[in-house]
């Protein structure tokens, strides 16, 4: 079964929102290494501000975004990626064991606890095997209880 691996990044609040993109994509970068071959889904890419910090084929890609400005905003800016304009509760069967790799930047802390968890779930239908991971990096909300995931051990931190 996949590995889902869901970190929790304090950022500085007087960092612009280039450092924290080149933080955090160095960060993914460190842990997933080059993921040119794999196929990704990156949920809730916004504008799409991290494309060009990852070596991520375009033809291996598909993002889904439920925002439809940011999802606009994101086919001008980055064209020849596939993004979609709705959540992930909606995406296709065909894409069932197909992801190697799914991302998501300031997604998850928007989330109740039972959203988390219902993420994590369908998030595993999409991951193609063992090897397949997810890695969701979330600004912590304090008002928001923070989850962390472990394969069969979800606990409350």
């Amino acid at each position: 079964m996949p590995i889902f691996l869901f970190v929790i990044i304090l950022q500085i609040m007087r960092s612009n929102k280039n450092n924290i993109i080149k933080i955090n994509s160095d960060y993914i970068n460190s842990k997933i290494g080059k993921i040119y071959n794999k196929n990704v889904l990156y949920v809730g890419p916004g504008d799409g501000a991290y494309i060009k910090h990852f070596n991520i084929n375009k033809y291996n890609f598909i993002g889904i975004e439920k925002d439809y400005n940011n999802y606009k905003k994101f086919k001008s800016l980055n064209p020849g990626y596939k993004i979609y304009n709705f959540d992930i509760l909606n995406l296709e069967k065909k894409f069932l064991n197909y992801f190697d790799v799914i991302i998501s930047f300031s997604l998850v802390q928007y989330f109740k606890s039972s959203e988390i968890l219902e993420y994590n779930k369908i998030s595993n239908l999409y991951l193609k095997d063992k090897n397949s991971f997810c890695i969701n990096m979330s600004i912590p909300n304090i008002k928001k209880t923070c989850l962390h995931f472990k394969k069969n051990n979800w606990k409350k931190i």
